[in-house]
């Protein structure tokens, strides 16, 4: 087995597989390649300013991510982890729009084949628990059209150089008019682009390691582990799921 271990995940009623997925690129080289990216998508520290190569290093390097919260950025997202609608309700109690939406996020993931525990999570994160500009709803309209209010709740299209503006238009046109909308619509698009495209998992959703510093969610180098945290707020440890889940380990080439 690969020397990076689940720390702390072995548990007689736990089921699970981690599987370790080799790339061509070696690590060097991934890190080389985000170093490089210009302007606003370069690799960011929070918002505030771009990411220290340090920084990078720490944070796309797989053997710095084996505690149990940070093993969830290499779960795979493209199924259900079956999580109840109370326990999803009491994480989501108190989060401004996103509370009592539970059912809306298990619904969603259903149609779509994603992890309701991740969209949660996603969507806590990108809101600032449902209190953000996009997450509490913002007036917007295009070309004198009628204004509405819009919501996006996974900062779709929300670029660093015009987060607000491009997140309200992005919602306008996709008819993201409530909060469930907003979570079923884009839970539909993450799942078109990345999910089922062969990014399932929140670090293949930032980094990219079968082509690094190209179709990566975000700027933010520690985005996979917030997310992650808060996945983990909701589930736990894992032990109480029969369902069998699924990790996946990125391997660069001449990683031992």
């Amino acid at each position: 087995m690969h020397p990076i271990m689940f720390l702390g995940a072995i548990k007689s009623k736990q089921r699970y597989i981690i599987n370790y997925t080799h790339y061509s690129n070696s690590l060097e080289e991934a890190i080389n390649k985000q170093m490089a990216i210009p302007g606003s998508a370069a690799p960011k520290w929070g918002i505030s300013r771009n990411a220290t190569r340090s920084e990078v290093i720490q944070h796309i390097t797989p053997s710095n991510l084996t505690s149990n919260k940070n093993m969830l950025q290499f779960l795979e997202i493209d199924k259900l982890m079956e999580v109840s609608l109370e326990k999803l309700e009491a994480f989501l109690k108190g989060k401004g729009s996103l509370e009592g939406t539970a059912a809306a996020f298990i619904q969603a993931a259903k149609d779509f084949g994603i992890n309701e525990c991740y969209l949660a999570a996603h969507a806590a994160i990108e809101t600032g628990n449902g209190q953000s500009v996009l997450g509490r709803g913002a007036s917007f309209s295009y070309n004198h059209q009628l204004s509405r209010t819009v919501y996006n709740m996974y900062g779709i299209a929300a670029v660093d150089s015009n987060a607000v503006g491009g997140g309200k238009a992005t919602a306008y046109s996709r008819g993201w008019f409530s909060p469930e909308l907003a979570i079923r619509g884009g839970a539909e698009w993450i799942s078109q682009k990345f999910v089922h495209q062969k990014q399932n998992t929140l670090y293949k959703m930032r980094w990219n390691p079968l082509s690094p510093a190209s179709h990566q969610y975000a700027t933010a180098v520690n985005w996979p582990e917030h997310i992650a945290a808060r996945m983990y707020e909701i589930c736990g440890d894992y032990h109480e799921f029969d369902k069998e889940l699924v990790f996946e380990v990125p391997v660069y080439e001449g990683t031992n």
